[in-house]
């Protein structure tokens, strides 16, 4: 006969076994046995991939259309329903077997950097109505400079890029490359902007202190990294990284420069394009985009995003200023809202890639398109043809 010590191990040796093959069934009888064991219970608030995604008759249409434009075209479709994800991988010959890959997702790292600004104002370390300038030293308190919130939202009169006519070396390098070389532009040769630069244009763009138009602004993003690393007192790079890892917790994300899984980027005309490449001095390019993330770490970000953990989340998805003349149309902090359609979204666009990023609330629901070609104008109607084709089901 065994005695209820023995009893006890062979109880919890099968349990074992049938956990390793029925781990959503036999998980609450551990639990409620108090019993140690293998599974990690942080596994539990995990995406899990059970339920499968539909494509609609307009989403397949699309989705065919740009393989016949671009036949090299490695696209990646991915649902959270839910806590369940669904992933869907095509190219020119139409669905293939789901592989994860990843993509650089341009301005969705917008995205990353105002999350980070709503970390810093839930920890009183920054205000929504400050200046830029008090976070930057070498701005001078004699000019009005922006607010956080203006920089965050792209109302605060900057325009979209660093203007070359502030820097006569670069404007001709590129003109060099452009109309002597006969090369193909690229969307980072005009966004390398390092410190020195920031802090330039800063100085000689005359602003007023006044909600502009809404004008997309990378530079604007740009310059609210600057701000955002001098609070963390690291460079831009590292104080990003480890946001995405420790707060995050996101494994495959990446900021700058990762290579060994991106796949090959294509520009319109269907040429190779060379990934982007962040120089150590010109830190401020990942703030508006130089990002790298495969699909499975967008859609667990939707999903933070969605349960609102962490709790300062939410403030980038209040309403902070309205977006161009369609009054549904507003900004959070970096995410682009809808209040008819209670979407969030943002999209990304580099030389060689095109993705986009949406979530419901009120669904719980949440679609990512990745893309290896450029200026993919389409990704937004496909995610919003998947996301009005599954939420309903």
């Amino acid at each position: 006969m065994y005695n209820n010590s023995e009893i006890g191990i062979i109880v919890h040796s099968y349990l074992i076994i049938f956990v390793h093959f029925k781990v959503d069934i036999y998980k609450e009888i551990l639990i409620l046995l108090e019993l140690p064991f293998w599974y990690n219970r942080s596994e539990e608030t995990k995406l899990r991939s059970v339920w499968k995604m539909k494509i609609s008759e307009k989403a397949n249409e699309l989705i065919q259309k740009l393989m016949e434009k671009h036949p090299h075209t490695l696209l990646t479709i991915g649902t959270l329903n839910k806590s369940e994800t669904s992933y869907k991988l095509f190219d020119k010959t139409g669905e293939i077997p789901y592989e994860s890959h990843l993509y650089e997702i341009g301005s969705i790292g917008k995205t990353f950097t105002t999350s980070l600004l709503a970390k810093y104002i839930n920890e009183g370390k920054m205000s929504l109505d400050d200046t830029v300038a008090k976070y930057i030293s070498e701005l001078d308190d004699v000019q009005y400079y922006p607010s956080l919130k203006r920089l965050a939202t792209h109302t605060a009169g900057y325009p979209e890029d660093y203007e070359l006519q502030y820097d006569l070396r670069l404007t001709g390098k590129l003109l060099w490359k452009y109309y002597i070389k006969r090369e193909q532009p690229i969307i980072q040769d005009n966004m390398t902007v390092n410190k020195e630069k920031l802090i330039r244009f800063a100085k000689k763009r005359k602003l007023k202190d006044e909600d502009y138009p809404w004008i997309y602004s990378n530079f604007g993003i740009s310059l609210l990294g600057l701000a955002l690393s001098n609070v963390a007192k690291k460079d831009f790079m590292t104080t990003m990284t480890e946001f995405i890892q420790h707060d995050l917790k996101l494994k495959n994300t990446y900021v700058g420069v990762n290579y060994d899984q991106l796949v090959q980027g294509y520009d319109l005309k269907n040429q190779e394009i060379i990934p982007w490449f962040v120089p150590k001095d010109n830190q401020f390019i990942p703030s508006g985009g130089g990002m790298l993330a495969n699909s499975e770490d967008l859609l667990e970000y939707a999903r933070l995003n969605l349960a609102e953990t962490p709790e300062y989340l939410t403030i980038a998805h209040e309403y902070h200023a309205p977006r161009g003349e369609n009054v549904s149309n507003f900004m959070g902090l970096g995410w682009w809202g809808d209040t008819q359609e209670k979407i969030f979204g943002h999209g990304g666009n580099t030389s060689g890639f095109a993705t986009y990023l949406l979530f419901s609330k009120e669904k719980d629901f949440a679609v990512v398109i990745l893309a290896n070609i450029s200026d993919y104008e389409e990704r937004e109607p496909l995610g919003n043809a998947v996301l009005s084709e599954n939420w309903k089901n």
